[in-house]
Parts: structure tokens; sequence; C-alpha cells
């Protein structure tokens, strides 16, 4: 069957047809016949990065990194350096709501195009292929979207990724029904409130110990009503609202100055008003008592034997980190302490409260968005995300050491997240920004951003431009070309980026405190291979080589007397790479 020759029509009722023979389930998608020009051709230049020195951010700490160029041949270029070292990753793509907000094929989508949908698809495979192989096998990757594409990207993730690696669907409140929208809602519209951001794992069997959010709880429960102490080596156990009156008499005379006492006691129920109202009240509560302070529930345990006879004589007793009680129908009851239930919230304005654990509604950003335009003191019209959002992902990604990937930088709002965890909590988190320079976004959006926020930080930035490398030449001269231009990647891989030695045959960097090195030899004809032996047999810290070679062979018998390194032939392992991305590029 000559598939060119049907309509579009007929082609997709032909791949529904055969679906439901083949019985699996999954998104079709029209394949473009004109697709993405750059991917189509990739294997006609080969990415490589340069360093740009004068857009470099010196300083003393952690080095971060900002690629510019197109975010597919950033990936291409990442998978040779970072492969399988990913700790997290947040995009926030085009959404494709057709106002010019996508562009595919040096073309802005319009909502008009009967294959808009189709080619952002084709657009994000690829770059998601890339992602999913950058990834950790704990690594997460977060992603924010709207309804436009929402369906679409939660089915597509689901090939990538894997359906049983799927996490999570956070709905984001980012709006509340409230100026212009007030009309559309009272003429009978359901005004959009919401965005979503999709988390997945590469693999779920190593997504644990994650971290935890807290939202706002009421100020008060009225089931924590017991004060448990221990007196005279005995635990006793009280009604909370007569304890207050007999033994805290200020706090029972401010809840009677506020009117909140009945019948010469306190009602619990007036507990979270008084709360409210009074600083000292919420400080008696949530401080001074919050460790006496229990709620009882049923609970079904088994206990050991002598446990049970003190709980027939005694009014409370401790056991296995609880205190436990009989109730007079005759069940075991557990205490749950108050204390237990007070944390930092993760509200716009942090403060101790109390709190419950966050699901997937994100209520709230409403008051990021309204304050967001300040933040990084640069404009972005195509729409920032707040720091908050990003802070509150990584936290909850909970890797402290993690290096963190946005391969749609745009003003950069990841990178501030970053540096910000990183002051509050002493992490070490480093991050990996790609952008495009379309309306020179890079150099005069996200750069000026991490110029303003780099002045409050001794981290390092390095700036990296994409280049190409010709493929059309002869295997020896590309060989050659690329071993050369391929020292920067050879850097970002090892993290060495500081000079040690450097000759016209060979370059050996190294980091900060000189625990390793890269050590690269890329001479065609073996000039000066004695010499580079030689600084390597003097360093006793471990190494990488990376030898030229027009094969994969490293010749390592040379290398007989030199200690503690990993040797490897360039630029063999970086053709192999692209071959098998362009391969993979053009089959999808």
């Amino acid at each position: 069957m000559d598939y060119n020759k049907l309509t579009k029509k007929e082609l997709i009722e032909l791949l529904l047809e055969q679906e439901q023979v083949s019985g699996s389930y999954g998104l079709i998608w029209e394949r473009q016949k004109k697709p993405e020009k750059l991917v189509y051709e990739c294997d006609k230049n080969i990415p490589i990065l340069s360093l740009n020195k004068d857009k470099c951010i010196e300083g003393n700490s952690r080095k971060h990194i900002l690629i510019e160029g197109d975010n597919f041949n950033a990936l291409s270029v990442l998978n040779y350096t970072n492969e399988g070292n990913i700790d997290i990753i947040y995009i926030d793509p085009p959404y494709n709501t057709g106002n010019r907000d996508f562009m595919y094929n040096d073309k802005f989508v319009d909502i008009e195009d009967g294959y808009r949908h189709s080619k952002w698809l084709n657009f994000m495979e690829k770059r998601l292929n890339l992602a999913r192989s950058l990834l950790k096998d704990d690594g997460v990757i977060f992603i924010s979207i709207d309804d436009n594409e929402y369906a679409q990207l939660k089915l597509l993730c689901d090939k990538i990724f894997g359906e049983r690696n799927f996490i999570a669907n956070i709905v984001l409140e980012i709006s509340k029904t409230q100026g212009m929208k007030v009309r559309a809602a009272q003429m009978g519209q359901i005004v959009k409130n919401h965005e979503y951001v999709l988390v997945y794992t590469k693999n779920i069997s190593f997504n644990s110990n994650r971290g935890v959010l807290y939202d706002v709880s009421e100020p008060y429960d009225e089931h924590f009503s017991k004060v448990i102490l221990k007196e005279n080596n005995k635990l006793n156990i009280y009604d909370l609202s007569s304890y207050i009156k007999d033994r805290d008499n200020d706090i029972y005379k401010l809840f009677e100055k506020y009117d909140l006492t009945s019948n010469g006691k306190i009602p619990i129920k007036n507990i979270a008003k008084g709360i409210i109202i009074n600083k000292k009240i919420k400080d008696y509560f949530y401080i001074e008592m919050a460790d006496n302070i229990y709620q009882n529930m049923d609970c079904r345990i088994t206990l050991p034997k002598d446990i049970i006879e003190r709980l027939d004589k005694e009014e409370v007793v401790f056991y296995d980190g609880y205190y436990l009680s009989n109730s007079t129908n005759g069940k075991i009851r557990q205490y749950r302490n108050l204390k237990e239930t007070l944390k930092d919230n993760d509200e716009y304005a942090s403060y101790y409260s109390r709190v419950t654990i966050r699901g997937d509604l994100w209520k709230g950003f409403y008051s990021d968005m309204m304050n967001i335009a300040k933040e990084g003191g640069v404009e972005f019209k195509n729409g920032k995300k707040p720091i908050r959002l990003m802070k509150q992902l990584i936290k909850w990604a909970n890797r402290k050491d993690a290096v963190v990937l946005d391969f749609f930088a745009g003003s950069g709002s990841t990178a501030e997240a970053v540096l910000e965890l990183n002051k509050e909590d002493g992490g070490n988190r480093r991050f990996i920004l790609c952008t495009n320079n379309e309306n020179n976004i890079c150099t005069e959006v996200t750069l000026k951003r991490l110029n303003n926020i780099f002045k409050n930080s001794d981290d390092s930035l390095m700036y990296f431009n994409t280049e190409f490398i010709d493929n059309s030449n002869n295997r020896d001269q590309l060989y050659f070309d690329l071993t050369e231009k391929c020292i920067p990647m050879l850097c970002i891989k090892d993290e060495n980026y500081e000079e040690y030695k450097v000759s016209d045959e060979y370059r050996i960097y190294t980091n900060k405190d000189k625990s390793k090195y890269t050590c690269i030899y890329y001479s065609l004809f073996g000039e000066q291979e004695d010499e580079f032996i030689d600084v390597l047999k003097s360093i006793k810290e471990y190494k990488t080589i990376y030898k030229f070679s027009l094969s994969n062979d490293t010749d390592t018998f040379l290398y007989d007397e030199v200690d503690n390194y990993d040797i490897e032939a360039i630029p063999y392992k970086v053709i192999e790479l692209y071959k098998k991305i362009v391969k993979m590029s053009k089959e999808v």
C-alpha cells in the first residue's frame, strides 16, 4: 500500500483499524511531511559546546551552567556529558495556545493549523526522549502545562517514561475569579483558575525518600482536648479546659476578656478564636503547652501482657512511643501530640502554624503570580514561573546535592530557586539551564537575571554556546576537528574546569581542590606523548584520560606506569552517541 497517496482521513482511519486489531492503546498523531528542520539536519552538523569566557560569572564556590542554543542540540551534548547524571528536570514548554507562543520550523503555529497538536507532539517527543536518558534511576521530571496540551502530554509521557512511572498530576491554583474573570463567570462561563505540573520518575522502584510540603490548617482542632503530664513519677491526664482554669489563670482571664468562656469553662471550639485574636494565647498553645496537649483515638494494637496489666491499674501508659489508655467501652485509646501538627508551612508567606500534608492540589499560587513581575529584576512577557513553585518542587524531590536541569529556561526562575534553596537548607545543588537566544532572551533576560542573583552568591556560572562540526568532511578530518572542539564537553563531563597544564598537543584540567583531573591528549601524530605521560605519572590523584584515536583503541600499554586512571578514546564515543541520537530522532 502506498501510504503517501492516502488522505489524512484515510490514514487516521487505517491507523485506528491497526490499533483495534493489535489491541494496543496509546497516542496516535500524524508525523509531519516536513519534520523539524533542526532535527532533520542533525546528522549533517554535530553539535558541540564552546566556552564564552566574556559571559561567565566568576566565583569561588559551586559551578553552574548556562547553554545558549536550541535545546535539542543542548540535550544532544548533555547526553554525552551528563547521561544518567541528572536528579531533577523542570521544564515550562510552550503551551501551544495558538497565540504565537510555539514556533515550528521558524513559523508560529496558528490556532487554525490543522497539524497544531501533531507539530507540538513531534517537537516534544524528541526532546523528552533525550531528557529521559539524562535522568538518574531515581530522577524526576516536572513539566508545566495547561489545558491546551495536557491530555496529549500525559499520553506522550506515559509512552516515554512508562505509565507505571507516573507520580502525580499537580493542580496549581494560579488565579482567583476576580477582575475581568468575574464578568465571564457571571455570564455562566467556567473560568480558568489553574494549570498543571505533570510529575514522572525514571524508575518508580527508586522513587523513595521524598520530601514533605505543608499547607496551613485550621488554627485548632477540637479533638485536642486532653493534657498529659508526668507528675511524681506518674502519668496523669486532665481535661484541657479545666486544666487551664485551675493552673493557668492568666490564660483563662484572656479568654474571659474576649468573651470566650461559658459557665466557667473555655469551650474547646473557642480556642481557635483565641489563637487568632491574641499572640499570648497562640504562644501558649503552639509553644508553651504543645508538647503536653493531646487528642485521643481508638486504635487496634496487640500489646504485651505486662502493658495490658498496667493499663488496668494506671490511667495512662507510655508504650512504643505512644501514650495509651483504656476507654470505658474496653477499647485501647492512643494519644497524638499537638506539636506533631505544628510546623513552618509552605504558604506564600511562610509561618509557624498548624499544618496538613499537601497532596496534588497546590493552592494559593495566585499570590505568587500577582508579584511575579518583580522576581529576578527582569521583565519577561511570555510568563515567568514563580520561584516558590520551583523551590517547592525541588524541595519535594529531596536531593540536596542535586543537578537540576531546565531546558526551557526562559527568564531563569529555576536558577534563582536553586540558589535560594541552597542558602536556606545548606544544599549543594547545581543547575544547568538551556535556552535559545530568540529575541535576545538568553543574553538580555536569562543572563541579566543570573547576573542580578549572583551578586549575593559566591557561586560561578559557566556560559557555553552551541556550535557545530561539519559532518560532511572525511572521517579522519571529522575525528580530528571534533577531538579539539569537544574539550569543553569533557570538562563538563568530569566537572573539572581549572587549567592545570596546557600545550600544543595536550591539555590537563582539574577542580578547585585538585582532587581529580581531566587529561586530554589530542595529537594526531603522537607528538609530546612522552611528556604527557610524565605529567600523568606525577599526578597521584584520580585521572580520566581522553586519547585521540580513529577507532575505539587507546593503546593502554603506553600508560602502564601511570596509576589511578581510566582511559577513553575520543571522539569515538561522541560520534557513536550522535549516530544513536540521529537514528532515534528520525525513527520517532
